[in-house]
């Protein structure tokens, strides 16, 4: 499937080729998946420890057991809170990360963890605001809804637009809308087939963990032997899936955008270097 937009590079003249983006962005996964999976670990590790220790101050501050009901305390709407922005941080961390090891794979260049990693949490900071930013766009356009699905393709690719050229939200917005033009259809597919896939191993997911849950006793404490090997297996299974799966698939899902940023510009601009990312 590819696009009537085609432009000059040299003497050739190239399309935003559909199937080369899609294998790109798996390409990026594969190629960089322990990296991937190092940065997510060492963040994941963070934001587990400072998690635990808000929680424990806000349980002693909160009058700890002796606080009547949860909702008196305070604190622990305050936790949910921050827990919540740690988990933004993460999206924002990976969709940095990703667009950085992108900029890597189509410089030539070799990613090393530290470089990669402290581009990528410079970078999220901004991708949260620009994030903000593109679903206010995107709520207020949806109210008339093909402006809402308009607006979402012409800023497909200004997260990565704006962690490799190192742009502010709103460069990153005029980038991605002068990129995208003359591909917006094709873009607009990419993004449909992006939706159905993970909607398709979301139930799947959701069919597996509810398989290792029914091997867990409705009141272990009240039957204890109900502990089978069966159950330990499928427990450890899914603490490994939500380990390395879960990461990786969230890599794949950030790399639709950098993939397609990749393409636009390569079939555009001709690629250009962008070792400035790394600077």
């Amino acid at each position: 499937m590819t696009d009537s937009f085609t432009a000059p590079i040299g003497r050739e003249r190239l399309s935003f080729h559909y199937g080369r983006t899609v294998s790109r962005a798996f390409g990026i996964v594969r190629n960089h998946a322990m990296l991937i999976l190092q940065a997510s670990l060492a963040y994941g590790f963070v934001v587990f420890v400072a998690a635990m220790l808000l929680t424990g101050v806000a349980y002693f501050l909160g009058g700890g057991a002796n606080a009547d009901t949860p909702a008196e305390n305070a604190g622990f709407v305050i936790v949910a809170i921050l827990n919540a922005l740690f988990f933004l941080g993460y999206l924002a961390f990976m969709q940095g990360l990703i667009a950085v090891l992108g900029a890597a794979d189509m410089n030539g260049q070799e990613a090393s963890f530290g470089d990669v990693a402290s581009r990528a949490l410079r970078s999220a900071p901004l991708l949260i605001l620009l994030w903000l930013m593109e679903f206010i766009a995107v709520y207020i356009g949806a109210l008339f809804i093909v402006v809402g699905i308009i607006i979402l393709v012409f800023l497909y690719v200004a997260g990565p637009a704006m962690v490799i050229e190192k742009l502010n939200p709103f460069e990153a917005f005029g980038r991605s809308v002068a990129l995208t033009e003359g591909s917006r259809m094709v873009l607009f597919g990419l993004h449909m087939t992006q939706l159905l896939l993970n909607v398709v191993i979301t139930l799947v997911g959701l069919l597996i963990i509810g398989a290792l849950a029914n091997t867990f006793p409705s009141d272990p404490a009240a039957n204890p032997e109900a502990f089978t090997p069966q159950m330990i297996a499928g427990a450890v299974g899914f603490f490994l899936a939500y380990l390395f799966v879960v990461p990786l698939w969230l890599g794949v899902n950030q790399a639709w955008s950098t993939s397609a940023y990749v393409e636009l510009k390569t079939i555009k601009e001709g690629g250009g270097d962008i070792s400035a990312t790394f600077a």
